[in-house]
């Protein structure tokens, strides 16, 4: 049986694969910037394999150019003790911290830092996933 213990659940690859199917896709990708969909499928089988060689339970993951959160949702449903994804931090020059800052309403961000982040937000129409923020990451 495919099926790992997750603190909400078990989760079988197909559970996996079914979960990811809600993870919004880019409207508009832009080839530029490397933005190309990953099919749940492929997401939930490359996650899960991650998974039973024990590279993901447990784990810190990081997602380098994280685009929809894809692989960052997978990880954290099979139990990644933390996930980061990056992607909008690097083009604005800042930490993933002061982005998080940003998207939280923090007031202890300088407003040069902010408009550096938020423009860099506006450029690429990033908009904050629901199904992520749902998932507490």
């Amino acid at each position: 049986m495919n099926a790992v213990v997750h603190p909400l659940r078990v989760m079988r690859r197909k559970d996996l694969e079914i979960a990811l199917e809600k993870v919004p896709r880019f409207e508009d990708p832009d080839p530029s910037l490397e933005q190309y969909p990953t099919p749940a499928a492929i997401a939930a089988e490359i996650v899960f394999d991650a998974y039973r060689r024990g590279d993901i339970a447990g784990m810190k993951v990081m997602d380098l150019g994280c685009g929809t959160g894809m692989f960052s949702m997978a990880a954290w449903l099979m139990g990644a003790g933390m996930v980061v994804g990056y992607d909008i931090s690097e083009k604005a020059g800042v930490s993933i911290a002061t982005v998080s800052r940003v998207l939280n309403g923090s007031s202890s961000v300088s407003d040069k830092t902010k408009k550096k982040v938020l423009d860099v937000i506006n450029q690429y129409e990033y908009t904050p996933n629901a199904f992520a923020r749902g998932l507490g990451l």
